[in-house]
């Protein structure tokens, strides 16, 4: 489905939100449109650590879990990322709707195939993170996108875009990982959010400033704060090697780099109904060649 712009009547956009919110009730979502993609049919999506077991917790309570990539994915060899990023800082592309923010990678076009050897689309469908994301959303998504940014430090610029407070618009649960590749402080746009704020979490900020589905919200930085607890806010300053699992249906923000640039990458898990085409190709034959897990195989189908 088209998303609604600007020029769309009245009666048009009216159309448009009855049908998301149809489609975004529990009983439609999970158990009529995904339940072919169920996680109930896929018995390696269970969640089988600790680790793994608080991260969903976390999820459910509170909209987000920060942990270290070695507690999530043990085997996986951070060296290859840090290599990566060391080899690819020659490669970096400006954003053209985004100056503050540069490109070492982004599944930016829905004609451009997959990137198998790189280390973050690896990460990224290692099956400890496809346990978590399965298991939150209660059915096996489709991995829509996957990027790696370079955010730029911008004095006291005002925020713009993402920089700001919002909700992702379309689907009332949704989750994104991010991790770390620089140290990130207070000056270098650390991603930030308001537990509780999820639509589907039941927490104590979960119905204000909601999503005008299928679009999302934005409330201006004195509103949010007036009803915020400083408790509730996070602010997920972190070493480089920190992953966060994070319901972006909830309010957040980032990218706000004032004295210090922020490495960071990130991947997308909608419903296979998004609206929009995944932007990357998959390779069958390459597909084929590679000893992918069960679950990197149904998100990719």
């Amino acid at each position: 489905m088209r998303m609604p712009t600007k020029t769309d009547n009245k009666i048009l956009w009216l159309v448009k939100r009855i049908l998301f919110n149809i489609r975004n009730n529990d009983l439609v979502y999970k158990r009529l449109l995904n339940r072919r993609y169920s996680y109930k049919n896929l018995i390696r999506s269970r969640v089988q650590s600790s680790v793994e077991l608080q991260v969903l917790r976390d999820l459910e309570t509170e909209g987000i879990s920060i942990k270290s990539l070695h507690d999530i994915v043990p085997n996986f060899d951070f060296f290859q990322l840090e290599s990566w990023i060391n080899a690819n800082e020659v490669n970096l592309k400006q954003k053209s709707k985004k100056k503050f923010l540069q490109s070492y990678y982004g599944s930016e076009s829905a004609d451009k195939p997959l990137d198998f050897d790189n280390p973050f689309v690896n990460f990224y469908l290692s099956e400890e993170i496809l346990r978590i994301v399965v298991q939150y959303l209660g059915y096996v998504p489709q991995l829509y996108e996957v990027y790696v940014e370079k955010t730029l430090p911008v004095g006291e610029a005002e925020p713009t875009h993402s920089q700001n407070w919002h909700r992702d618009p379309e689907e009332k649960r949704t989750l994104k990982v991010f991790l770390y590749m620089s140290d990130v402080s207070v000056n270098s746009g650390p991603f930030t959010y308001l537990k509780g704020s999820a639509p589907t979490v039941k927490g104590r900020y979960s119905r204000v400033f909601k999503q005008k589905l299928p679009l999302g919200s934005y409330p201006a930085e004195e509103e949010v704060l007036k009803i915020a607890q400083s408790e509730d806010l996070v602010v997920a300053t972190g070493k480089k090697g920190t992953v966060i699992f994070c319901d972006t249906a909830g309010l957040h923000k980032g990218g706000h780099a004032k004295s210090e640039h922020r490495i960071m990458s990130t991947a997308f898990f909608p419903s296979k109904y998004w609206s929009e085409p995944r932007l990357f190709q998959v390779d069958l034959a390459e597909k084929s060649n590679r000893k992918l897990n069960p679950l990197a195989q149904a998100v990719l189908d």
